[in-house]
């Protein structure tokens, strides 16, 4: 309960910093003092750029959704792919696009079968999910093309993993 009463406390933060945001980008004119933290909040309370947040699981991706709505911002999901193939029908309804993290790596639950991280884009793709393949850092940037191919041989068809690393 403590740490479900943390969490509603900072979203509420957010939330209120989303607004203040709001208000700060419609107050504009030269008597307006200069604030750079919300200056730079305008665009997505403006819905010009997406809020992305990271996430690791189904329920935070559901929360994440929530929130947005609540917010008023349009929402870019970073996620394991397994966890957002789980939450494809509500990505999908929402017009939530995904930031596959990882490909190659092992699946996030202990239920998962091996393949789920590999299936995922596969996944999205089939449910009608904008999404894109990510590596976790630019070290890592020069294996993208092998998590794109790996999700190819688990059912992404080669124009999706394509259009995953480049315009997506």
């Amino acid at each position: 309960d403590d740490m479900k009463k943390e969490r509603d406390a900072a979203l509420d933060r957010v939330a209120r910093l989303l607004d203040d945001a709001r208000a700060y980008a419609r107050a504009a004119g030269p008597n307006r003092q200069r604030d750079l933290i919300l200056e730079s909040l305008a665009p997505i309370v403006d819905k010009r750029q997406p809020l992305i947040t990271r996430v690791n699981t189904e329920q935070e991706i559901r929360d994440a959704v929530a929130f947005a709505e609540r917010a008023g911002v349009r929402l870019v999901i970073a996620a394991p792919g397994a966890e957002a193939a789980l939450a494809a029908p509500l990505l999908k309804d929402k017009h939530v696009p995904v930031i596959v993290l990882q490909v190659l790596t092992l699946p996030t639950r202990h239920d998962m079968g091996h393949p789920a991280r590999y299936s995922a884009p596969g996944e999205l793709a089939r449910a009608g999910v904008m999404f894109a393949i990510a590596v976790p850092s630019d070290t890592n940037a020069r294996q993208l093309p092998y998590h794109a191919a790996l999700a190819v041989a688990w059912g992404l068809s080669r124009e999706d993993a394509l259009k995953a690393v480049t315009i997506n």
